[in-house]
């Protein structure tokens, strides 16, 4: 038995570098949030649930990477509503309905996530898309159509792969994690 994408503790296990994926990720956004908005904020991190593995290892990586360039992250923009697309809406409308000021950037933890983002945005009439910065840890050829200069993250699926299979090759059966390192594409045109 072989664990893939997420890690156990009983058979080897490959997933994702999900911490430095996330932090690179979160480091572009604040990035693109200078360049575009002429300032640096905290983003929101929205999606996924917090006691699932891989969240909890992007969240780390989004906290890191604000404190690497100085930026507080504060609690309340950390949303682990869960990966259903209408979970994320329900967190964008329940922030915006207590008055909390909604952040330009935001780094979304997939692309089911972000299908909820996006109809909450064109929806809500609350925020501009056009100031609006976003990344997304997963990857969708069809997210360049959407605009925006999104930011993505592409697990490297057939390295994790090779990775499986160079485990059963060798007879591995003791738990290990081995990581993967994500593709970061170039950056799309807003």
């Amino acid at each position: 038995s072989f664990n893939l994408d997420l890690p156990g503790a009983l058979a080897p296990s490959v997933i994702s570098d999900n911490f430095a994926g996330a932090r690179e990720l979160t480091r572009r956004i604040l990035k693109n949030s200078e360049q575009r908005l002429g300032r640096m904020e905290p983003l929101l991190f929205i999606g996924g649930r917090g006691s699932d593995h891989n969240t909890a290892e992007r969240i780390r990586g989004f906290r890191a990477a604000h404190e690497d360039l100085g930026v507080a992250v504060h609690e309340e923009n950390i949303l682990a509503c869960g990966y259903a697309p209408e979970k994320a809406e329900k967190a964008l409308d329940e922030r915006a309905l207590r008055g909390n000021a909604l952040p330009k950037g935001m780094f979304v933890n997939s692309t089911i996530s972000l299908e909820g983002v996006m109809r909450w945005i064109r929806r809500s009439g609350h925020l501009d898309d056009r100031s609006l910065v976003l990344g997304c840890f997963d990857w969708d050829p069809f997210v360049t159509l959407l605009g925006n200069g999104i930011e993505m993250v592409r697990q490297d699926v057939p390295g994790m792969l090779n990775k499986v299979f160079e485990l059963i090759e060798s007879g591995a059966d003791k738990p290990v994690v081995i990581q993967v390192p994500p593709l970061i594409p170039e950056a799309q045109e807003a």
